[in-house]
């Protein structure tokens, strides 16, 4: 009879795993090797959570810098519409991010819905959450700082 998940679980081993290794490192490992072949650049000196992690640093309130991915986004006003504006990029023209296109062009699709889904609120505002929404808090108290100065 074979052993069951928790048996393997006090042996030290992994069901998946049977050699003990981490699916995190070997993820990033992956990721690495193939943004290094698409870059044609060292990566070996990388962490492993800045090529795997979605790490991105707003530069202005419109542009978004990724770590780990070779990304750049920016969003620009359409004219006076609050609800639209213009992105610069398509990435699915953009064939050697991988798969890393289709969820970027998925996200893309979903801001529509998301854009619906603010305007039906019965609320006066959005809530923020209290850790990953911390940088749009920051982004406006800064903002505010520097139109009142």
């Amino acid at each position: 009879m074979g052993r069951g998940g928790s048996d393997l679980q006090r042996a030290g081993q992994s069901r998946h795993d049977p050699d003990g290794q981490q699916a995190r490192p070997v993820v990033a490992e992956a990721m690495r090797a193939q943004l290094a072949a698409a870059i044609g650049t060292d990566l070996s000196a990388v962490s492993g959570s800045e090529i795997g992690d979605a790490i991105e640093y707003f530069a202005s309130p419109n542009t978004a810098l990724w770590i780990g991915a070779p990304l750049t986004w920016r969003f620009r006003p359409y004219g006076n519409d609050a609800d639209r504006c213009m992105f610069d990029e398509d990435y699915s023209a953009a064939p050697k991010s991988g798969g890393l296109c289709a969820v970027l062009n998925q996200d893309l699709f979903n801001l529509a819905w998301a854009r619906h889904g603010l305007k039906s609120m019965t609320k006066p505002a959005v809530t923020l959450t209290g850790y990953q929404e911390i940088r749009i808090r920051q982004f406006h108290q800064d903002l505010d700082a520097y139109l009142q100065a």
